[in-house]
C-alpha cells in the first residue's frame, strides 16, 4: 500500500474523508489478494481502514460489506509449496520467549530447561533458577524487566497461572525492550511480522468481551499487574495488555513444551509440558480434527512435522484441542478455548469419526486408569489387567488419531512397555511372548520416526531400554 500518497491525501484532507476512505478501500483489496499478504498486517490495516470506513460512510454503507467481505477472503490459509511425505520437517525453530510452568519450578533452570538438583535462584527476587551464571545472563536480557515484580512484597507465584506468568514476562518485555518488539520473524506462509504488528483479529476479542469468565480472570491480572508496579493507568494500556492476553488464549503459537531425557533417572518427567512458550512462526496456522501435521516439542527445540503426505497446495493444519473427544464436545473446547465456532475439517463435515464409541471409549479409559492407579500398586500380577485394558483402547486411538501422530506413539510405545511387563511378571517362556513383541517395536520404530524422529530421545530411550528382550 502506498503509505506516501495516503500520508499525502491526509494532509490535503485532514484525518477523514471519503476521498481518503475510498482510496483506502482499493488499495486495501489489492494488498488483500497478494499472494504474500501477511496475515498479521492484514489485521493491522483492516483496522486502520475500517476506522475511516465507519466514520466517513457508515456500517450499512456497501463500502463497509465490500470492506469486510475482502477481509474475510483474505484469511490466508498456509499452503505448501512443495509436496512432503510423512515424517518430514516442515520447520524448525526455537521459542522467542518462555517460562517453567508453576508446578516444576525448582527443578528445572529457567533458561536452558536442564533437569538439576542444584539449582542456582536469582538473588534479587528468589524467583528464578539457574544451572549455572551463564545461563542466568543468558535469561537476564527478558528477566531484568520482570524481577522489580517478582520482588514485590505481595507478589506470590501461586497468585498466577502459568500461562499468567508467560504473559507477564511477555508484556513487560515488550514495553522494556524495542528491539525485542520489532524483531521479525519468518511466518509458515512466506511473510515475516514482529510483535509490534500483531492485533487480534477482531471477532476473537468482541467474544472475549462476550466471556464473563475470561473478562473477570482478565480484570483479576490487570489488578495484580497494577499492583506490582506494572501500570496500566489508561485504556490504552489495557487494550494492549487485553491483545496480548487475547493472543496467548487464541493463538497456535503459544505452545508448551515437553521435556524428554536419555537419562532414565528422569523418566518420571517424561512428556511433561514443564514449559510454556511462544513460537511465533506457528501463530498463522489453522486448526483440523484431522491435521496432516503436529508440534512436537523437546526441551527448547519446537518441530513442525508432517503426519501424511501433503501434496503441493494442500493447508498445512494442526490440532488446537485433544482429539479424542466427540465432535460436539471438539467443538465446545475449541469454542471456549480458541473461539473457533464449528470446525469445517472433513472430519467434522463428513462425520468420519460417527464409528467411533467415546461412551465406550471413555468408559474404558476409566477403567484403565483405575486399573493403574488403585490395583498395580497393590498386586503386581494386575499388569496383566492393565495390558489387556491398553491393548482394547488401540484400536480406537487408531481410529481417532488416523495413521499417524505423537499421541498414538506414545500409546503404543506405552502399550509395548506394558505388554512386556506382563510378560516378564507372568513368567511365560519366552517363545511365547517375544514374537509379539517383537511386532509391537516395529510398529512403534515406525511411528516414532514420523512422528518425532531418530534424534529424539524418546527414539534414543525406547531402543537403549525397552528393546532389550
Amino acid at each position: 500500500m502506498d503509505s506516501n500518497f495516503e500520508l499525502y491525501l491526509e494532509t490535503i484532507y485532514g484525518g477523514f474523508h471519503p476521498i481518503v476512505s475510498e482510496f483506502l478501500l482499493k488499495s486495501f483489496i489489492c494488498f488483500a489478494n497478494s499472494m504474500k499478504t501477511s496475515p498479521s498486517l492484514l489485521n493491522v490495516w483492516f483496522n486502520r481502514i475500517e476506522r475511516h470506513v465507519l466514520v466517513t460512510h457508515g456500517s450499512d454503507h456497501p463500502w463497509y460489506a465490500m470492506l469486510c467481505a475482502t477481509y474475510m477472503s483474505a484469511q490466508i490459509a498456509v499452503n505448501t509449496s512443495k509436496g512432503l511425505s510423512a515424517g518430514d520437517v516442515i520447520i524448525q525453530t526455537k521459542p522467542m520467549v518462555h517460562i517453567i510452568c508453576n508446578e516444576f519450578k525448582g527443578l528445572f533452570c529457567d533458561n536452558c530447561l536442564k533437569r538439576e538438583d542444584q539449582l542456582k535462584r536469582c538473588q534479587k527476587c528468589h524467583q528464578m533458577y539457574y544451572c549455572g551464571k551463564e545461563c542466568q545472563t543468558n535469561d537476564w536480557k527478558y528477566h531484568k524487566n520482570e524481577c522489580k515484580a517478582f520482588r514485590h512484597n505481595d507478589f506470590h507465584r501461586d497468585l498466577f497461572s502459568s500461562e499468567e506468568i508467560l504473559l507477564l514476562r511477555l508484556y513487560v518485555s515488550l514495553k522494556s525492550d524495542e528491539s525485542f518488539a520489532t524483531k521479525r520473524y519468518s511466518l509458515m506462509d512466506g511473510s515475516d511480522v514482529c510483535l509490534k504488528e500483531i492485533i487480534v483479529q477482531k471477532d476473537v476479542l468482541n467474544n472475549m468481551y462476550s466471556d464473563c469468565e475470561r473478562m473477570l480472570e482478565f480484570n483479576r491480572v490487570c489488578m495484580y499487574f497494577n499492583a506490582f508496579g506494572i501500570k496500566l493507568g489508561d485504556t490504552q494500556q489495557r487494550q494492549e495488555l487485553l491483545n496480548w492476553f487475547a493472543f496467548l488464549s487464541s493463538s497456535p503459537s503459544h505452545v508448551g513444551l515437553k521435556w524428554y531425557s536419555r537419562d532414565m533417572k528422569d523418566y518420571q518427567y517424561f512428556s511433561d509440558k514443564v514449559c510454556r512458550a511462544v513460537s511465533l512462526e506457528m501463530s498463522s496456522l489453522n486448526h483440523s480434527c484431522l491435521p496432516n501435521s503436529a508440534i512436537v516439542t523437546n526441551g527448547l527445540s519446537v518441530q513442525l512435522r508432517a503426519l501424511k503426505e501433503i501434496p503441493i497446495g494442500e493447508e498445512i493444519t494442526v490440532s488446537f484441542i485433544r482429539l479424542d473427544q466427540s465432535k460436539s464436545d471438539r467443538r465446545e473446547a475449541l469454542k471456549n478455548d480458541f473461539y473457533v465456532f464449528d470446525c469445517k475439517c472433513l472430519k467434522c463435515e463428513l462425520n468420519l469419526d460417527s464409528g467411533v464409541d467415546y461412551k465406550a471409549f471413555d468408559e474404558l479409559i476409566a477403567e484403565e486408569i483405575f486399573s493403574f492407579i488403585d490395583k498395580r500398586r497393590i498386586d503386581p500380577n494386575s499388569w496383566s489387567e492393565y495390558d489387556s485394558l491398553s491393548s482394547k483402547l488401540i484400536p480406537y486411538y487408531e481410529a481417532i488419531y488416523g495413521d499417524y501422530h505423537p499421541f498414538l506413539t506414545a500409546t503404543l510405545m506405552q502399550q509395548s512397555m506394558t505388554s512386556r511387563m506382563s510378560a516378564m511378571i507372568a513368567s511365560e517362556p519366552a517363545f511365547k511372548w517375544k514374537p509379539m513383541l517383537l511386532d509391537y517395536y516395529k510398529t512403534v520404530d515406525q511411528h516414532l520416526r514420523i512422528t518425532h524422529g531418530v534424534d529424539h530421545p524418546l527414539f534414543d530411550i525406547f531402543y537403549k531400554v525397552f528393546v532389550k528382550i
